[in-house]
């Protein structure tokens, strides 16, 4: 696997997040379970960066601050 760095995973996340309450509720688990993967992407990235990075909560809300809406994101 190509290890990325943890700001990438952590900006995936956030994207998602932002994907998620913008949708309908079916598709919006979705996206709140591939923020999820990015923020535990996020998380072992950090360790092998060895810093610790913010990371989401268990309910889903992000702890760092959040890039805003549509920042550096293609939609």
């Amino acid at each position: 696997m190509n290890v990325k760095n943890s700001a990438y995973f952590r900006r995936r996340a956030e994207y998602h997040l932002i994907k998620s309450a913008r949708a309908g509720q079916g598709v919006a688990c979705i996206h709140r379970r591939f923020a999820l993967i990015y923020a535990e992407k996020a998380k072992q990235a950090g360790r092998a960066e060895g810093r610790q990075t913010p990371l989401l909560r268990n309910d889903g809300i992000s702890t760092g601050v959040a890039a805003p809406v549509g920042a550096g994101m293609v939609q």
